[in-house]
């Protein structure tokens, strides 16, 4: 009885230790991904984008500074409300301006 008994304590100290292996990983990683900032895109001049100005600023604020810096062309300026489903291709048109709650901008907006 000894034994078995030796082998479910090792089985539950297994378990604690991967559970909490494994919540120490989830919140490293969620560490790291809010530190992660886009690199800028190789080969496009600075107004061109990504824009880092815009970070904090109202969806206007930045709609409207966008708009002043960047070339005279045909933009698709899209505001990204949080949980808003995305496509995954890319269009050299298409800037995304990542908003919370309060309108307020997010991310640095950038093309694509």
């Amino acid at each position: 009885m000894t034994c078995s008994g030796d082998v479910l304590v090792t089985l539950l100290l297994l378990g604690v230790g991967l559970l909490a292996a494994t919540v120490h990983l989830q919140n490293k990683g969620h560490q790291l991904s809010n530190s992660i900032v886009a690199p800028p895109m190789i080969g496009m001049a600075s107004q061109q984008g990504p824009w880092p100005k815009c970070l904090g600023l109202s969806v206007e604020s930045c709609e409207s500074y966008i708009l002043s810096v960047t070339a005279r062309e045909s933009l698709d300026l899209q505001i990204i409300s949080p949980g808003t489903a995305l496509s995954g291709n890319f269009q050299k048109n298409r800037i995304r301006i990542f908003v919370d709650e309060e309108g307020v901008v997010s991310a640095v907006p950038g093309r694509g």
